[in-house]
């Protein structure tokens, strides 16, 4: 999820990090399970690709706190997990910023839904014959939705597709018709 790999951690902090991409069974991975199911479902899929691309941009934004925090940060999203909501910051964290160690156990909580949603679909996608978890992939939508908007994350609003570029490229003049273009001698 455009974390670094090497000095992040524990390996299961990477793997959260890694679960957009990392494969499951059968080798599926959620982003692989992720096309095969939008076959027959086309808009859940494209919202929890809008999820995981605001979630990728956040953890993007930053990773110097996570390559520094590595084992540290897993083991207060893990007391943080563990301990049920009570609005204080885990013990084992103390960052420059207090509500910085918060947004980060925040994005790794709903980094932790989606994943769990993802070794469903790899299971759907290694399997059709299983029932296809879409009441699953409808909460997790809505949660990591409510969690990204609470915790400041902005929605992406061009709708997550790359811009079509509209006339020339950048530094490139085109003549208006009434200029004559110029002789090559």
């Amino acid at each position: 999820m455009g974390v670094p790999r090497s000095g992040i951690g524990p390996s299961r902090l990477v793997e959260l990090l890694e679960c957009a991409e990392r494969p499951r069974v059968g080798d599926w991975t959620l982003r692989s399970a992720l096309t095969r199911y939008a076959q027959r479902e086309p808009r859940r899929v494209a919202d929890l690709l809008t999820i995981l691309r605001r979630l990728e941009a956040a953890l993007a934004g930053r990773r110097s706190d996570i390559t520094a925090l590595g084992p540290r940060l897993w083991t207060a999203f893990e007391a943080f997990e563990g301990g049920g909501d009570d609005g204080t910051e885990p013990a084992p964290l103390d960052m420059a910023a207090p509500s910085g160690t918060r947004v980060l156990l925040d994005l790794l909580r709903i980094l932790a839904a989606v994943d769990a949603l993802g070794e469903r679909l790899a299971a759907w996608a290694e399997d059709p014959a299983v029932e296809a978890p879409r009441d699953e992939l409808d909460r997790v939508i809505a949660f990591a939705a409510d969690e990204l908007d609470r915790v400041g994350i902005p929605r992406d609003e061009s709708g997550g597709r790359p811009g079509r570029r509209r006339g020339p490229a950048a530094g490139v003049r085109i003549a208006p018709p009434s200029e004559e273009p110029p002789r090559h001698r």
